[in-house]
């Protein structure tokens, strides 16, 4: 009998029976197929109510994006093809070289080809979870190695804790980090090795490859990332030095590296093209990351919501978990697990370091040097290697004390571990908080101490940290005090199953305090599909605006309470996709400029998203807008402003949210449509900042409109003039407009607790309200304020600028347009469809009619009772002028006309018949991958970018460099499309889309494929550890 001490802990006296007993784990739970028990049921209970039978996951990327991407590739797989064009959203745009469509991902091929839709996205959300289970399970016995108990307890830490399951509402983020453990485990064991083994290259490669092509490759980034680092940090050979470890990993390393982005070339060739073709690069500055997701030390204590928490700034791994890395040092230092500590340890430090985004040097750094690193964008996705480093380190934790101390010698220890714990949870205790209050500091940018006190009782007993949650996380962090000093002083033989335990209930009890709501896939886009049954005879080949702003009692973008406000009747963005109808609005992280361009023109400031905040019919008759698609539920009531007068008879102080003003602005079926807008700006005090200057004629005068909000301006007293809008005429003439507090402006975030008890001014005129989700803020509104100004210039207006009058204030003009004077506003009169009228023409329910209308310019349908634009207000109902919207057109109109003979995604065939050499205008998306034929002769036609102007037509014929190239001079009548010169006469003229990149990819990738194959098939050679 030997009297032995185990990871730094003293032991009592162990039989060699009783030795092996422990290590195998009491109560049978170190046997693997029971620690399994616990992750199935977990992970059963997570998802049965958000993907059960007739349910999924009520979020927007999986509502709006990730079903009807997966409609559009299972609708090309029934015709034996991946679907390589999406003409249904914007302008057209490419769909299998996007890489966050997953196109190319073959496993989910199965379930879309065999099963319906629904069944398909819930049986993959369901096996991609089992995917991830599977391989953190394996990474942790086999490539961290330790036991079956530790290895149930990291398992559920990573896997199972509300931020990865509730990703099931995002897809493509779950599938890629389904495979992060199989690429971490597969790198580790590579790493390991002392000459690079075939059959791991194949394997790693093939999981990277999956990674790439699941819809977000930024999961193999960050995958790579964590081998990187843990090769770096030690793994493979403890005593290597770290220039002889990278010369013996690098080969292998390289060698997977090249056989992954081959077999994933189909994906990457395409997707670097198309990159080029959009405004990613240019839209995605490191600014703009300080606003952005990202994580604090409390987004480690919030438990997520369950419903893609990761980009809300929300990664809770479990206190239980929290606690036992946080302890690591203590417990692992002095025994053989310290590389795990110094790896995995080192690992969740930097990571989240990273996590917080522009607040620290480190990730600045890394966006602009480390390359791929920009793939990431949001810092908050770098908290997924933490959660990772995390469930390491408290599955090395559970492992230390689950394992036998070593025969014949005691092991090294360390001081009385009851000491050491109280001296770093008292360490904790003093530097925790004074962590968080510097967080809260820099992240919210506040502009006294007072506001920053005021803030911090959001930490406890709020939505921020509820009190049940407050009790929750001191509770279980009592049990694991309780269990580790129960067993330093008593050797417990069932520690480490106890802390698994606490793992299990904690993680339940999250379950229990998470917010999952689901939604009835049927029920939910049944309108959407009776409303394309509908539309679609009607627009024919041209397109529609589907629902972005709603009207109850303010006007809110449709985002801002997604999704109640999203009534899939009037089809918001995205749903075109699912039921094949062309919207010109649309939603994808990769925008071609060509099409922010056209959208920029109806008031489009989004990187990811294409709508139109204004119509204006210059510039919706270029992107072939035949139809709005409206909701008949509009408020009586209008938009309200604040009373200006102080609840409390203190000056700034308790103004009433909402109270109705005493002249509130009538709600009208009117939609104004906004002929000059005239831009946007930022201000600091106290220097003058351009918006606009003429480039032609200048602009008549009129109402001005301008779409305002302060930031850090609590201070600004009621009436106070923060900003001034000054605007110049041709002759030199100024006039210069205020902004004041509480009248034509305010506090972005006037209403959050924080700022309204200290906001010296009242709410101006609310244009927009925006639902926010802030890592440090939790969910609260913002606002944007409209003022309406009489202008008066002589000749016109000729410039614009914006200054703040206030040092420390910024005057945010997100908007700012010139209506013109009422003897010459353009008015869209909304002409609303009765259920009988929809009935007698046969076109929908009765249901539906009620739900929402179609409002359609320029067929003069009487049952439809369809109103076109005119240059009075308001124009006569029996008013049925043209609107010149089409998606094809003969330029100039004189020359012939043109029809469509196909309108397939990726295959258009039209017949002109021409009197006169003319361009055919075709408003869709001009892309590299297009190709032209006239006449059946390919290459004969090329087609440009640009507006059909004299100069660019090729007068002797056809065959001209200068005819397939981008022209220049562009004609503000035709500012979007593709532009075909054809000559006179009779023609068919056909394109086609099957890009050279995609040809080359689909190569490449096969060649890749095969390679790996092959490497896993051999028979692998006698493994070298070193």
């Amino acid at each position: 009998m030997t009297n032995v001490r185990s990871a730094g802990i003293p032991a009592r006296p162990h039989t060699p029976s009783s030795v092996a007993s422990i290590h195998q784990g009491a109560l049978g739970w170190g046997k693997p197929g029971l620690a399994w028990i616990p992750l199935v049921v977990l992970a059963a209970w997570y998802l049965w109510e958000v993907a059960g039978p007739d349910r999924l996951p009520q979020n927007l990327d999986l509502m709006l994006q990730y079903v009807p991407n997966a409609a559009h590739i299972a609708r090309g797989l029934s015709q034996w093809h991946i679907p390589l064009w999406n003409p249904w959203q914007g302008g057209g745009m490419p769909f299998a070289a996007d890489p966050g469509t997953g196109a190319w991902y073959v496993p989910n091929w199965p379930l879309l080809a065999g099963l319906n839709l629904w069944s398909a996205v819930r049986i993959s959300i369901w096996s991609h979870l089992a995917i991830a289970i599977a391989g953190t399970w394996f990474c942790l016995r086999h490539g961290v190695r330790v036991g079956p108990v530790a290895a149930m307890a990291g398992t559920a830490t990573f896997t199972l804790t509300p931020w990865l399951p509730g990703l099931a509402g995002m897809p493509v983020v779950l599938t890629s980090l389904a495979w992060m453990p199989w690429v971490v485990f597969a790198g580790l064991q590579l790493a390991t090795l002392s000459r690079p083994s075939a059959r791991l290259i194949g394997l790693l490669a093939t999981s990277t490859a999956l990674q790439l092509a699941s819809g977000w490759p930024a999961g193999a980034y960050l995958s790579w990332l964590t081998i990187g680092g843990a090769v770096l940090l030690g793994h493979g050979r403890a005593n290597d030095r770290l220039t002889h470890r990278l010369r013996r990993v690098i080969p292998g390393f390289a060698a997977t590296g090249l056989l992954a982005t081959a077999m994933s070339a189909v994906v990457l060739v395409p997707g670097a093209e198309f990159v080029a073709e959009t405004t990613y690069v240019s839209t995605r500055p490191l600014e703009r990351l300080a606003t952005d997701g990202y994580l604090t030390l409390l987004s480690w204590l919030r438990p997520s919501s369950g419903v893609g928490a990761v980009e809300g700034g929300q990664v809770s791994v479990g206190i239980v978990a929290l606690c036992l890395a946080m302890i690591a040092p203590a417990i692992l230092w002095r025994t053989s697990h310290r590389d795990r500590l110094i790896i995995w340890g080192g690992l969740a430090v930097v990571s989240i370091l990273l996590s917080w985004g522009t607040r620290t040097p480190l990730f600045g750094l890394l966006y602009t040097w480390l390359p791929g690193f920009r793939i990431l964008y949001l810092p908050a996705r770098l908290g997924i290697i933490g959660a990772f480093a995390l469930s390491v380190l408290a599955a090395s934790v559970v492992d230390a004390l689950d394992q036998p101390p070593s025969a014949g010698r005691d092991q090294p220890s360390l001081p009385p571990l009851i000491y050491t714990r109280f001296a770093a949870t008292c360490g904790l205790l003093a530097v925790l908080p004074v962590m968080m209050i510097l967080q809260f500091w820099h992240s919210e940018g506040y502009d006294d101490f007072r506001r920053l006190l005021t803030n911090l009782w959001r930490i406890t007993g709020t939505p921020f940290l509820s009190v049940g949650q407050e009790v929750h996380a001191f509770g279980f962090g009592l049990v694991v005090l309780a269990i580790l000093t129960w067993n330093q002083r008593r050797q417990l033989p069932r520690a480490a199953v106890l802390l698994a335990i606490a793992v299990i209930a904690d993680l339940g009890s999250l379950r229990l305090m998470t917010q999952t709501v689901s939604f009835n896939p049927d029920a939910w886009y049944a309108p959407a599909y009776a409303t394309a049954r509908t539309l679609s005879p009607r627009i024919g080949h041209d397109r529609y605006l589907g629902l972005v702003w709603h009207d109850d009692d303010l006007p809110r973008h449709f985002l801002g309470d997604f999704p109640d406000s999203a009534r899939t009747g009037q089809l918001p963005p995205n749903l075109g996709l699912l039921t094949t109808t062309r919207d010109a609005q649309g939603y994808n992280p990769l925008i071609l400029r060509t099409a922010a361009t056209a959208f920029a023109k109806v008031g489009n400031d989004d990187d990811h998203w294409l709508w139109a905040n204004r119509f204006d019919p210059a510039g919706l008759i270029p992107l072939a807008v035949r139809a709005i698609v409206m909701s008949e539920e509009r408020s009586a009531s209008g938009p309200r402003a604040s009373l200006t007068t102080s609840t409390s008879g203190e000056a700034g102080a308790g103004y009433q949210h909402n109270a109705p003003s005493s002249n509130p602005l009538q709600a009208t079926r009117d939609w104004r449509v906004t002929t000059v807008d005239l831009g946007q700006a930022t201000a600091d005090c106290c220097s003058e900042v351009p918006i606009w200057t003429a480039t032609g004629n200048p602009v008549l005068t009129g109402q001005l409109e301008a779409i305002t909000f302060l930031g850090e301006g609590t201070g600004v007293a009621q009436g106070q003039t923060a900003a001034e809008i000054r605007l110049t005429g041709p002759d030199g003439t100024m006039a210069t407009y205020p902004l004041r507090a509480g009248i034509e402006t305010a506090e972005w975030a006037w209403d959050r607790p924080d700022v309204r008890s200290v906001v010296k001014h009242g709410q101006a005129p609310v244009a927009l309200v925006t639902r926010m989700v802030s890592a440090v803020g939790g969910r609260f509104d913002t606002y944007e304020y409209r003022a309406t100004i009489p202008v008066s210039l002589p000749g016109g207006i000729a410039s614009a600028t914006l200054r703040s009058t206030i040092p420390g204030v910024r005057v945010h003009l997100t908007h700012l347009a010139m209506h013109p004077p009422a003897n010459q506003e353009m008015w869209v009169r909304e002409a609303w469809a009765s259920e009988a009228s929809i009935n007698q023409a046969g076109l929908g329910s009765a249901a539906w009619a009620s739900e929402a209308s179609i409002y359609q310019v320029g067929l003069g349908s009487a049952a439809w009772g369809m109103i076109a634009v005119s240059p009075a207000r308001p124009p006569a109902t029996d008013d049925d002028s043209p609107w010149p919207a089409s998606r094809l057109r003969v330029v100039p109109p004189d020359a012939g006309t043109a029809n469509w003979v196909t309108d397939d995604p990726e295959h258009l065939v039209v017949s002109a018949t021409l009197t006169a050499n003319a361009t055919i205008v075709v408003a869709d998306s001009a892309y590299p991958g297009w190709r032209v034929s006239i006449d059946g002769t390919p290459g004969a036609g090329g087609f440009s970018r640009s507006a059909y102007s004299e100069a660019s037509m090729n007068q002797a014929g056809l065959g001209s460099e200068a005819w397939g190239k981008e022209q220049g001079n562009r004609s503000p009548d035709v500012p979007f499309g593709r532009l075909i010169p054809v000559p006179a006469g009779d023609h068919l003229i056909e394109m086609t889309f099957n890009p050279p990149s995609t040809r080359l990819g689909l190569i490449v990738s096969g060649v890749g494929v095969m390679v790996a194959a092959f490497l896993i098939a051999i028979r692998p050679s006698p493994l070298h550890r070193v």
